[in-house]
């Protein structure tokens, strides 16, 4: 039992771990520090009842806490074994048990600490400082008790003064790490530090700024058109109504909207989980599909597949298998249609799956599945299924010897026992789980008929082989069930075309609410509001997203201008991304944001966020708001540092190869280049968040992430004659995990840092830098 349980508790968390979707609602694969704060969001919206277990676990160590048991149960073990109390070491002396018990408990605790240390199983890094320090103690006790049991000189100080020092030092950092990585105390701390987040790296050169930007589109037009079908009373998702999917646990074929109320809400939802999942290019190759030049040949083939070879007994052998191997039994299951992105599944009787998801393989599907020979097999295995559950007619006569016999000299003398049945229990046992109305349509055909407990047979008792041949035995046994097989074969295949015409219907209702392509044609590309209207008339279906867009042309309209406003050209571009971006991440901990919301907030047209301000006039703006004091001393939250970074990056956006664009030098060289020549020579290692993903934007909660790679690149100091030796022991780095461990920054900066960056600006009469001019021939 106790073995047991940290096993089972594994296998139990696995199942209820979220699922992070590998694409973003931009289409675009997320990095891996992506997928761990996708996988954080996920873990705070988990109803599951067993997320207290995985909760506080990296995505890779959901399963840490069966993991803990077993350093529990070790510890218990060697405690409660090497004993010389028991009555395995009684005889043995006291003292020499003593230190061999703690020297094993002190390296498991080694062991133990190690693990720590390399792994980090946590999400938080101020958690993983915790039980770095709670291993740490168990440690340090075991090796002084190992200490006490050697009779070490000044053993009484082990065990007293030194002892106590360590419970207060480590009891003393468990609390603090306790306090500090709450939510509360993260705020106060960002508040304190006057700390600016951002959910992209807004300062790297490689940011898109086109007219066309992911994230211009993300922010304006996509809230805004998913705020319309998401909010509206005729189009919102039922309150209390929870989404649910069916998708696999490695995304081998997309997923698939469950428990469907016929609402556009639940639709857009699923066109996002889609996408999501398979990504902007598989989204769209499906679109051309189902409505390019192939279309009346996959509507065909759609057809064809959902009325006649959906659900249990379907065939599907793959293309690449040698047509000579394999058995049919082999290539038989159960298969189910998803109608976006065309996916065929089955799920092999005997184990394994099978996705089809192209027109040349639904095309074989059909035609293997209406061959003969493969229709007669099928209609075998129907008649077999009407006697699952049954009571059949099969004479067996089972025969046991009764006596005894020698390995060498053979039987001494043998009996047997003959029983005779005439009748046995007919059941089909199913590798899946599904099932309508009372009806198993699961993976799975293994025959076994029940005579007694004891008196059990397999298929290979009614002559039914892997070939499906119709043997002698096996005719003879269906003949003799004949009466049963035709008083159940017409409710069964009722049966099977009312789940068959259920799923077509239910395929037909989702696109009827609101189609798939809905996203591609208005959701992910802006248009001008009468195109909106045209669009949505002439390809939804559903009259209520169609009065969406007709009764709301104004908000279409807004967000149009907005984004029209907004891309006029890459400077608005890019001074709309910081602003949107900085309101959006630091409005919760910075009181003036909310206190002047219409200043700052890009949902209002008055927002700073549509209008570029030279370097003057927005300091006056700031100070008028409370977030800039040219005489304070203390840290601010924007500060002239900060805003020698924006007008920096606004100069090399608007003067771009161009004799009045800022150069840069890296150290003290005196070779002259600009952002993207940095970003070729520096030995700063390349950003894996990118530019972001766009779909955290909107997330205000402070979570541990690697900094970006232009977050702080201009905060490296400048050396002459190449790097210092310091950095190659990696100490600022060291120190930046400590600010990390102990919560004072969520900012994770672990990269190489350059030899500093040089401008080439300098002060003129009146205190303004201005541009030197360029050197470089």
């Amino acid at each position: 039992m106790t073995l047991w349980f940290p096993i089972r508790l594994m296998q139990t968390i696995r199942q209820s771990l979220p699922h992070v979707d590998p694409y973003t609602e931009l289409g675009r694969k997320r990095s891996r520090p992506e997928m761990e704060l996708e996988y954080q969001r996920l873990l705070e919206r988990d109803q599951s009842p067993f997320a207290f277990l995985y909760k506080d676990f990296r995505r890779a160590w959901g399963e840490y806490k069966s993991v803990y048991l077993w350093a529990k149960l070790s510890a218990l073990l060697i405690v409660a074994i090497l004993s010389p109390d028991n009555c395995v070491f009684r005889n043995v002396k006291r003292d020499t048990v003593d230190i061999v018990r703690q020297s094993v408990l002190t390296v498991s605790m080694l062991v133990w600490f190690l693990i720590q240390c390399f792994l980090f199983p946590f999400l938080d890094p101020v958690s993983n400082a915790s039980e770095w320090t709670s291993r740490l103690n168990y440690l340090l006790t075991s090796s002084l008790g190992l200490l006490v049991a050697l009779n070490a000189p000044g053993g009484h100080i082990f065990n007293g003064v030194l002892l106590y020092i360590v419970y207060a030092i480590t009891y003393g950092l468990d609390f603090y790490f306790a306090i500090i990585g709450t939510s509360f105390m993260r705020r106060i701390v960002k508040k304190l530090f006057k700390r600016v987040d951002f959910s992209i790296d807004i300062f790297s050169p490689k940011l898109d700024l086109t007219a066309n930007s992911p994230h211009i589109r993300r922010r304006i037009w996509q809230e805004s058109i998913g705020t319309l079908v998401l909010t509206e009373e005729i189009s919102k998702i039922p309150a209390g109504h929870k989404i649910k999917y069916s998708e696999p646990e490695n995304f081998e074929w997309p997923p698939y909207l469950l428990d469907f109320h016929g609402t556009p809400g639940e639709r857009h939802v699923e066109n996002l989980k889609i996408l999501r999942e398979e990504g902007l290019k598989k989204y769209a190759r499906a679109m051309s599909m189902t409505s390019g030049p192939d279309a009346k040949l996959y509507s065909f083939l759609e057809g064809r597949i959902q009325r006649h070879f959906v659900g249990p007994d379907c065939y599907w052998k793959p293309l690449d298998k040698d047509p000579n191997h394999g058995c049919p039994a082999d290539f038989f299951g159960n298969a189910w249609w998803i109608p976006f992105p065309p996916t065929l599944v089955i799920r092999y009787d005997r184990g394994g799956h099978a996705v089809l998801d192209s027109i040349h393989e639904f095309e074989h599907y059909v035609f293997q599945n209406e061959s003969p020979h493969i229709h007669r097999l099928r209609h075998i295995r129907l008649a077999l299924r009407c006697l699952d559950h049954q009571i059949v007619v099969w004479p067996y006569t089972h025969i046991q010897p009764i006596g005894s016999r020698t390995w060498f000299t053979g039987r001494r003398y043998s009996m047997q026992s003959a029983i005779h049945f005439r009748s046995c229990l007919f059941t089909i046992k199913h590798r899946g789980i599904q099932f309508w109305r009372d009806l198993p349509l699961g993976s799975g055909f293994d025959i076994e008929l029940v005579y007694n407990k004891e008196v059990c047979l397999d298929s290979d008792g009614i002559g039914l082989d892997d070939h499906l041949d119709v043997t002698q035995t096996l005719a003879r046994f269906l003949q003799l069930n004949q009466h049963i097989i035709q008083s159940r074969l017409p409710r069964i295949e009722e049966m099977l075309q009312e789940y068959r015409r259920e799923c077509r219907k239910v395929a037909k209702a989702k696109n009827k609410v609101l189609s798939y392509g809905f996203l591609t044609r208005v959701y992910n590309w802006p248009l001008k509001p009468d195109e909106v209207v045209s669009t949505v008339d002439t390809h939804e279906q559903d009259l209520r997203v169609r009065d969406i867009f007709a009764s709301n042309t104004d908000a279409v309209e807004a967000a149009s201008q907005r984004i029209n406003f907004a891309s006029r050209s890459e400077v608005t571009v890019w001074w709309f991304l910081f602003w949107d971006d900085f309101w959006r991440r630091n409005h919760d901990t910075e009181p003036s944001l909310s206190k002047f919301e219409a200043d700052f907030n890009p949902h209002y047209a008055s927002s700073i966020a549509y209008r570029p301000l030279p370097r003057p006039a927005l300091e006056t703006f700031l100070v008028q708001r409370g977030l800039l004091n040219p005489k304070s001393r203390w840290r601010q939250t924007i500060h002239h540092g900060l805003l020698n970074k924006v007008y920096f990056r606004l100069n090399q956006i608007a003067f771009h190869n161009t004799d009045r664009g800022i150069l840069i030098h890296l150290g003290d060289g005196e070779e002259e280049m600009d952002l993207n020549d940095l970003d070729l020579t520096t030995h700063v290692r390349s950003s894996s968040m990118g530019t972001g993903g766009g779909t955290d934007l909107d997330d205000a909660e402070i979570r541990i992430r690697p900094a970006f790679k232009w977050e702080d690149v201009f905060d490296d100091a400048i050396h002459h004659g190449g790097r210092p030796k310091w950095q190659y022991l990696h100490w600022r780095r060291w120190r930046g995990m400590l600010a990390v461990w102990f919560g004072i920054t969520p900012l994770n900066r672990r990269r190489l840092r350059t030899s500093g960056i040089a401008l080439d600006v300098a002060l003129d009469g009146m205190g303004r830098y201005v541009v030197l001019e360029r050197t470089r021939k």
